[in-house]
């Protein structure tokens, strides 16, 4: 797996008894695994208590629109956040390997690109490589039917799914065949701005005032990060955004990870020369907070 290009699973290699004390450990190979030796406490890590609020699956979504052909499916969604794509009660042979890519934008059989979608668009993120990596999740069925398929070690940023690898001879995917789990640190919504609900600009206000937060949280992953592309905890960001957090969401315990007697300057962040005034900053949100 990996955290920005996806996740690959082949289904036929699954066994249920790796997960108990009582599994058959003939085929494992402990190459690459190192032990820790009691009498080497100095190579041991520390515990220590951390501060952080928790990454949770906040709710399941269903796309509100499916289209495609063939081989090729592409699913959309009513917007853009951050999860996990869930394929639900496969009932395809063993072996049949699917491909999800998943991308914020579409390009749009004229050469343009919409961030909304378009008909028989192409799903597109310009941050990826090539067609190949960048948010693709991979699954090689086991065929025992009813199969439901998702990724454990990564996440992505979109609004919009290509299922690639279907089989042609089978029954076309539906809207009920895959669904997006909702990844996020679970900062609580705290106030909500409310505007006139019968007017055209109160409706507009408050579709922009929830996209905000929407956006927000869907970058805020244990730090906050840039959602699709780095995910590393860029300071300048976060010094940017703090206080529109700070005034939608509960963002104690996790300004506190942050700014905390430096635990992530030295392990996470993209550069140790950080601006004081920085740092500074942080802090003060935190306390007044």
């Amino acid at each position: 797996y990996d955290v920005y290009d996806g996740e690959t699973q082949d289904m036929r290699l699954y066994d249920p008894a790796w997960a108990t004390v009582s599994a058959n450990p003939d085929g494992w190979s402990s190459n690459g695994v190192h032990l820790l030796s009691p009498q080497a406490p100095a190579a041991r890590g520390k515990l220590t208590v951390d501060y952080y609020t928790p990454i949770r699956s906040m709710e399941e979504q269903w796309p509100v629109r499916v289209e495609g052909s063939g081989d090729r499916w592409t699913f959309w969604f009513a917007s853009n956040f951050a999860g996990r794509s869930v394929l639900h009660n496969l009932n395809l042979s063993g072996g049949t390997k699917l491909d999800l890519y998943h991308a914020q934008q579409m390009l749009c059989p004229n050469g343009t690109v919409a961030l909304v979608g378009c008909p028989k668009g192409s799903v597109f993120e310009p941050m990826a490589v090539d067609d190949t990596k960048n948010q693709r999740d991979t699954f090689t069925l086991a065929g025992t039917g009813n199969e439901t398929l998702t990724t454990y070690f990564t996440y992505h940023v979109y609004q919009f799914v290509s299922l690639s690898g279907w089989p042609v001879n089978a029954t076309p995917p539906t809207i009920q065949s895959l669904s997006r789990v909702v990844l996020h640190s679970d900062n609580a919504r705290t106030a909500r701005l409310k505007f006139p609900s019968g007017t055209r600009g109160g409706k507009l206000l408050t579709k922009i005032s929830d996209t905000m937060v929407r956006t927000l949280l869907a970058n805020h992953q244990s730090v906050e990060t840039d959602g699709a592309c780095e995910r590393v905890g860029w300071t300048g960001d976060s010094q940017a955004t703090c206080e529109s957090a700070v005034r939608h969401l509960g963002m104690a315990s996790f300004y506190t990870k942050v700014s905390c007697k430096n635990l992530l300057w030295k392990n996470l962040l993209p550069s140790l020369r950080l601006r004081k005034s920085t740092l500074t900053y942080f802090r003060v949100i935190v306390g007044l907070y």
